[in-house]
């Protein structure tokens, strides 16, 4: 089973370029507006390891199997649109069998994990609505990104 790190990260880049050297390290790159905390996508990780050691996985790699299950849907394209890096400034990374440190000093970024930190804005944005919110307790409701998760692998 790979190691997995969960990690923000803020830097100047270019979308693009950006995308290229994470594809070249394996390493996974998402719009950390979507990421409501570091279990969320643990939890998609782990699912998406899952899935390629029962030869379950629909895409290639394991970074976008990861992304496929972090967004919560079916289609690869939904997913990269729904999780993909939009914006320059800040990203969540996602890194396999590698040293962070080694990660962000090849992509010239600084770590800040505050970024990944859930709210219930990122979780309207992911697609919880206000009335699923409304219906756990407080203690509860980053639960609900999980359980998107979980559903993920359901609808294969």
């Amino acid at each position: 089973m790979a190691d997995v790190a969960v990690i923000g990260a803020m830097g100047s880049f270019d979308v693009e370029e950006l995308k290229i050297k994470l594809q070249e390290m394996g390493v996974l790159g998402m719009d950390p507006k979507m990421v409501c905390g570091k279990d969320h996508i643990v939890s998609a990780a782990k699912c998406a390891m899952k899935a390629f050691s029962s030869k379950k996985n629909v895409c290639s790699t394991l970074a976008m199997e990861t992304m496929l299950y972090a967004s919560g849907e079916r289609q690869i394209s939904k997913a990269a649109d729904k999780m993909g890096i939009k914006s320059s400034g800040a990203v969540a990374l996602v890194v396999f069998n590698e040293k962070t440190e080694e990660v962000l000093s090849i992509l010239s970024l600084n770590q800040d994990d505050s970024i990944l930190d859930p709210s219930e804005e990122k979780m309207v944005n992911f697609g919880i609505s206000k009335s699923e919110l409304n219906s756990v307790s407080e203690s509860k409701k980053y639960d609900l990104v999980l359980e998107h998760v979980a559903f993920a692998s359901l609808k294969k």
